[in-house]
């Protein structure tokens, strides 16, 4: 008799998979990375993964795709939060760097695809992306307005935001594997601020 899964458990596997697909994406590239090693590191049979996820391809879709999630969920919170700007700022980089620490391997297939080589792969997550810049953009679009903070380009100043935030992701490639987030969370919000503050 087949064994039953049950949801939880097939989200679990789901998870599973996700977490080797982004751990050997970010080591080896998209291109190089290869469903079987992914199966076999994940336990499982090369045919398994084909219940889950369609091709390679949607593997890195549902990568991407929950990633962006988590960018867009932070972005919303840490805007949403009664805070002053300057707090807000730093809450967004801490989230950022909650990201980088606990989902680093994602991160830095989102960093790869956004800024990397391939086009196929940017343009989908770029377009993702942009949700999150027109939310912050409307929000600093407001805060100006009341004066809270300088009065700059909104879209613009949102893109550079996100972008400060996303290289917190590679903090441990560039300056080694003892990187203290707390002390670079407070470096990026002084640097934001210094931007942002109003005159």
């Amino acid at each position: 008799m087949p064994k039953v899964v049950t949801p939880d458990e097939r989200e679990r596997k789901r998870r599973a998979i996700l977490d080797v697909a982004a751990a050997e994406i970010a080591r080896h590239g998209y291109d190089r990375a290869n469903i079987n090693t992914i199966a076999e590191r994940a336990g499982i049979g090369r045919g398994t993964i084909y219940l889950y996820f369609a091709s390679k391809e949607d593997v890195l879709e549902t990568l991407l795709d929950t990633i962006g999630g988590m960018i867009d969920a932070a972005v919303r919170s840490c805007i949403a939060a009664d805070l002053p700007w300057q707090a807000r700022l730093r809450l967004l980089a801490q989230a950022f760097a909650d990201l980088a620490r606990e989902h680093h391997d994602f991160f830095r297939v989102h960093v790869s695809a956004l800024y990397g080589v391939n086009r196929d792969v940017g343009a989908p997550m770029a377009l993702r992306l942009r949700t999150s810049v027109r939310e912050l953009a409307t929000a600093l679009g407001e805060a100006a307005r009341r004066g809270e903070i300088a009065d700059l380009p909104p879209e613009p100043a949102a893109a550079y935001i996100l972008g400060a935030l996303e290289s917190l992701a590679l903090l441990p490639d560039v300056l080694g594997d003892g990187v203290d987030f707390s002390q670079q969370v407070d470096v990026l919000a002084t640097l934001l601020w210094r931007g942002f503050a109003p005159p």
